[in-house]
């Protein structure tokens, strides 16, 4: 399985590339879904999707970390 998230942070671009995975895609994609709800944003349905998108980050770690030699 293809992981784009880095595993190791060597260098400044890795830094920001997992800084970004780990915040603002998540928050980016948690607005847009809001969005599509309805006209009205509100902030549980943000708070919603952007815990099911770090639930989802957390669990493609663990199985990159544990489950892939």
């Amino acid at each position: 399985m293809y992981f784009h998230y880095p595993l190791k942070i060597s260098s400044i671009k890795l830094f920001v590339k997992w800084f970004a995975s780990w915040s603002w895609t998540p928050l980016n994609d948690a607005v847009q879904k809001s969005s599509q709800l309805g006209p009205k944003m509100k902030g549980f349905d943000i708070l919603v999707f952007l815990f099911v998108n770090l639930s989802n980050r957390v669990g493609i770690a663990m199985q990159r970390h544990f489950y892939i030699d």
